[in-house]
């Protein structure tokens, strides 16, 4: 795996997350990374404003990101419909052949 520079060290750490206002949070952070550049949004299923809506967008949602520094690839999942979501480090060979941003 690539090496983590300044810009994306903290965010190495596997989350499995419990609670929709947990998601949300991260939701949150991830929309202000993108914005300020930090992380670039490379596929998505739904955008990440939906999910700070009243209702969840999909029973699955996925977005894979990379830092804009060192290319480290991240994913933000969740299964809405059995209630479970995470936030892990990826490999290039998990993220999809095609690129899909909503």
């Amino acid at each position: 795996m690539v090496a983590a520079c300044a810009k994306c060290e903290g965010l190495l750490e596997s989350l499995n997350l419990e609670h929709p206002y947990e998601y949300r949070a991260i939701v949150r952070q991830l929309i202000e990374k993108v914005a300020s550049g930090a992380l670039v949004l490379k596929y998505a299923n739904c955008p990440l404003e939906e999910i700070l809506g009243p209702v969840w967008p999909g029973d699955t949602l996925y977005h894979d990101f990379s830092c804009a520094s060192c290319g480290k690839l991240f994913r933000l999942h969740a299964d809405t419909y059995h209630g479970s979501a995470s936030w892990e480090e990826i490999t290039a060979d998990e993220t999809p052949p095609f690129r899909l941003l909503i």
